[in-house]
């Protein structure tokens, strides 16, 4: 019987995207698929050892047979036997078939024993069976919870990971805002310093207010000097100079009063630009206050990812040590399998050759056991045919005695007077002899032959006498 290795070897190179755990995973895998083999040889080892028990245990019921039809030839009824058989021959009968029975129930409790021994050998097999589908089972269990471990050291890896990559677009974000709020700092800036510019402006443009309300006031008195100046010239007759004073007056009044109209569009202006500048004032503390509370969540985040940066590592770190560990026992509990297997490979290879040599030597003794009974039954079937030819011949004789003894008898009746009283003596004589009856016959059947010769041949001497007397 070939005998199936427990460690397979599986030629499996690991590519560039394959990590050490996964290559260790598949030679585990390997092995369970190697003791899968391995039990399924032994379940066939099993059946065959099955149909030899069955092979065996009908030998049984042969050899039963036989010491069943041997006690029945013993204790065969004392009819068939001879009653005139020599007491030697019969005890040697006897004693030959007490041997045999002996002999046969020797080998019969030698293959009860065989077969004892080959049931708990049965059954030492299947405790050893059932182990290892224990162990089998075992490790799969170990197997599918090293993979779970994995699994979920990959699952948190993969959400350390999009909590990584999440915390990073939040922190670009804040870079990104940063950078904008720095930007909107330098625009804002550059306002302030239009700002202080207007600033500068509108203090002209509070000179300018009051130039104004002087112009203001001094056209009001321009045109109470016209008015008095038309009423003047009204009143007077000189009405060129006072037209051309009005007209130099007019003039300037118009000269005030557009230079009044530019001053005032220029305070609205400078209105407006205050209200801008008081406006972006407002947004710049705004924005300051927004950088610094993003400088202040940067400074966390930062603090966050190096302290998320740090667990990551620990977990990566513990993560590879349980499954180193984990590893290492599986190997360790793979080489004493392998040991064990092998140790109680050797064992079962041993126990088969020995088992294997009993068993065909218990079977040669058992076929020359057979043979010689069945040897021994040939004769007796044989002897058995010789005593029945003989048994018809005999009976052919006992007939013919009986013709004989008819003719005697008729003769005898025949015999005269004085001659019958010596004859008278002939029926004693002939009553001393055995009558014509089966009993009779069976024992003449029984009866070694040169025994029934003799007596046919007394019989003949008789009927001699007889017919000489006559």
């Amino acid at each position: 019987e070939r005998s199936v290795s427990p460690l397979p070897q599986h030629s499996h190179s690991p590519g560039a995207g394959e990590s050490p755990d996964s290559i260790s995973l598949l030679k585990i895998q390997n092995l369970l698929h190697g003791y899968e083999r391995l039990i399924e040889h032994e379940k066939g080892r099993y059946t065959q050892l099955l149909g030899k028990v069955r092979k065996l245990e009908n030998e049984k019921k042969g050899l039963q047979a036989v010491l069943e039809e041997t006690r029945e030839l013993k204790s065969m009824p004392g009819q068939t036997q001879p009653r005139k058989f020599t007491l030697k021959q019969e005890e040697e009968k006897r004693m030959s078939t007490e041997m045999l029975y002996e002999k046969n129930r020797e080998l019969l409790r030698k293959k009860e024993d065989q077969y004892c021994k080959e049931m708990e050998e049965k059954q030492q097999f299947e405790l050893t069976q059932r182990s290892l589908e224990m162990e089998l089972r075992t490790l799969r269990n170990h197997l599918k919870q090293v993979e779970e471990e994995r699994n979920e050291t990959q699952r948190q890896l993969s959400q350390e990971q999009s909590t990584r990559a999440l915390q990073e677009g939040i922190l670009n974000n804040h870079l990104w805002r940063q950078k904008e709020i720095e930007e909107e700092t330098k625009i804002t800036a550059a306002k302030s310093s239009e700002v202080s510019s207007v600033l500068s402006r509108s203090s002209k443009i509070t000179q300018l207010e009051i130039e104004n309300a002087r112009l203001e006031a001094t056209t009001k008195q321009q045109t109470s000097r016209i008015e008095v100046l038309q009423k003047d010239l009204q009143d007077s007759a000189s009405t060129d100079e006072l037209s051309k004073k009005l007209d130099i007056e007019s003039k300037k009044s118009t000269q005030l009063e557009s230079t009044n109209r530019d001053l005032r569009e220029q305070l609205s202006s400078m209105k407006i630009l205050h209200k801008n500048h008081e406006k972006l004032e407002k947004s710049k503390w705004q924005l300051e206050e927004e950088v610094t509370n993003l400088k202040r969540q940067v400074e966390t985040n930062m603090m966050d990812h190096s302290q998320i940066e740090q667990y990551k590592r620990e977990i990566e770190e513990r993560a590879r040590q349980e499954i180193r560990q984990k590893l290492e026992e599986v190997n360790l509990f793979l080489q004493t399998q392998a040991a064990s297997q092998e140790t109680l490979e050797q064992i079962r290879t041993t126990n088969n050759a020995s088992l294997r040599n009993q068993l065909e030597h218990r079977i040669r003794d058992l076929e020359s056991e057979l043979a010689r009974i069945k040897n021994t039954q040939e004769d007796r079937v044989f002897q058995k045919q010789s005593t029945q030819t003989e048994l018809e011949r005999y009976k052919e004789l006992y007939l013919e005695e009986l013709k004989i003894r008819k003719s005697l008898a008729s003769k005898l009746d025949s015999v005269p007077i004085g001659a019958s009283l010596q004859v008278r003596k002939l029926p004693s004589v002939l009553s001393q002899l055995p009558q014509p009856d089966m009993e009779f016959s069976l024992s003449v059947l029984c009866l070694p032959r040169i025994l029934a010769e003799f007596i046919l041949l007394s019989l003949f001497s008789l009927v001699n006498l007889l017919v000489v007397v006559q």
